[in-house]
């Protein structure tokens, strides 16, 4: 099973606000029959994306190459080059 967490709103990001947003220094999860736990939040106005994954089940090069694919659409999509 694959786990999306998303921790967006809609809303203008704290930073914009002039609030003093948390700053994360460590984070982990570890939710019972997850082998990918994929996580989105604005994190001082930018967005932040992050997999969580089972080590045992997948090959690291492997994720990290999906990864590093999945972050270049996103960054194309901001930037307009797709759609």
């Amino acid at each position: 099973p694959i786990v999306f967490t998303c921790m967006l709103d809609g809303s203008a990001s704290l930073a914009e606000e002039g609030e003093s947003p948390f700053r994360e220094e460590f984070a982990i999860s570890q939710t019972p029959q997850v082998v990918l736990d994929h996580h989105v939040r604005d994190d001082l106005g930018y967005l932040k994306v992050s997999w969580d994954y089972v080590i045992e089940m997948f090959d690291r090069q492997n994720v990290m190459e999906i990864f590093d694919t999945y972050v270049k659409g996103i960054e194309d999509f901001i930037n307009n080059d797709i759609f």
